[in-house]
């Protein structure tokens, strides 16, 4: 299933463990040593609820041109057959964007590197995107604009080969979450300028944009075991890598960069979620930026609602509306572009519920929106025609 809650359905884990503590919200705390217990869920669930309500904003805009209308393929996909007929729905659909995996599930690079320092890092036996070349010109024929997604702190390919740069707990062992992941400590720049150096050969390839997921601290696991060395709060740590991305791709290289981050980060502006995510400090380092805002994600009396997953017009539109001031504050246009769902999760979303997703982000004036399957099994009723790209 879908990366960071996806697996274990976040806003359960998120009322019930360890991703916002108490202190976290109230103060902004660089203590990683709470205790559990001091969480004050029904706190929590209320500070949630009450950000429901729909703000009118006026800000700026993304050139309507530009806006990309995108799904998910994993590298397995791409570098298969499969390929060609998800070409041949972008040619007879709304699909323009394809975004693609730079990096496999266990953080290998699925591509032969060509810069010879990223060589060690793939493995021959795990590399479906060996033809990475005639893949991207293919895309490129077919006026497809492509993103490669990789994965960044939770990448446990480059965590074997470093294991000094991941996080240890207090009895000086190897700290994991609940499904026994290993992190990096995202205080590192050596792991910092391997990842610049990932990107700048994906762009040297042919991707037209590189975006970056996991770009967090851990959500899950038993974060009172978790050390760790730092300058400052989990935000700051943040928001110097989002300078450095800026500076090192945006400025240097002229490489369109783009960030996943939670929902909530739009919801709930003025907390980091504990993850060190808080939209402020991301926005201006991006080209755009890509909430996780899948309604089956939503608790339980969410803007009052029993079910959101049954409402994913209203929980997307707010979630956008949410966002606009931190846009509109620091005078940029906005960039969101949501990732939406397209499985079945808490609701059948077949093409009328899928249809308010797009919907809701088009009335907010968003910057598009990308469909995510694990499986890249996409029903090609959910999308509209299109005869010009």
């Amino acid at each position: 299933m879908r990366r960071h809650y996806h697996t274990y359905g976040f806003y359960g884990i998120f009322f019930l463990a360890s991703l916002l503590s108490f202190g976290s919200i109230h103060s902004q705390t660089q203590s990683l040593d709470r205790d559990l217990s001091s969480i004050h869920l029904s706190h929590l669930y209320n500070n949630v609820l009450r950000h429901n309500r729909i703000v009118d904003v006026k800000t700026e805009y993304v050139n309507r041109e530009n806006f990309i209308k995108g799904l998910y393929l994993t590298a397995q996909t791409a570098g298969s057959k499969r390929l060609a007929d998800f070409i041949e729905l972008a040619n007879k659909t709304e699909i323009n964007a394809f975004v693609i995996d730079g990096k496999n599930p266990n953080g290998s690079l699925p591509f032969i590197p060509e810069d010879e320092s990223l060589k060690d890092y793939s493995e021959k036996n795990k590399m479906p995107l060996k033809n990475l070349n005639e893949i991207l010109k293919d895309l490129k024929k077919n006026n497809i604009y492509s993103i490669a997604r990789i994965i960044i702190f939770l990448d446990p390919f480059y965590a074997s080969k470093h294991p000094d740069l991941i996080f240890y707990n207090k009895n000086k062992q190897p700290w994991k979450d609940f499904n026994g992941n290993k992190w990096l400590n995202p205080v590192n720049q050596q792991m910092w300028d391997y990842n610049v150096r990932v990107a700048k050969e994906l762009h040297e390839r042919g991707f037209d944009e590189i975006q970056f997921d996991y770009i967090r601290f851990p959500s899950d696991g038993v974060i009172r075991d978790l050390t760790w060395t730092h300058k400052g709060t989990k935000e700051e740590t943040m928001r110097d890598f989002f300078k450095y991305l800026h500076a090192e791709l945006r400025e240097k290289e002229n490489i369109k960069i783009s960030a996943d981050l939670f929902g909530l980060t739009f919801n709930m502006t003025e907390f980091d979620l504990n993850i060190g995510q808080r939209l402020e400090y991301a926005a201006p380092y991006f080209d755009a930026i890509s909430p996780m805002v899948y309604p089956s994600h939503y608790p339980t009396g969410y803007m009052g609602f029993k079910n959101p997953a049954n409402y994913p017009y209203e929980v997307i539109y707010q979630a956008m509306e949410k966002g606009k001031p931190i846009y509109k504050k620091l005078g940029l246009p906005f960039t969101a572009r949501p990732w939406i769902q397209a499985f079945d999760m808490g609701a059948l979303y077949n093409r009328e519920r899928t249809r308010l997703q797009m919907q809701a982000i088009e009335d907010a004036e968003g910057a598009g929106w990308i469909l995510w399957n694990a499986r890249n099994e996409y029903k090609s009723e959910i999308l509209d025609e299109e005869i010009q790209k």
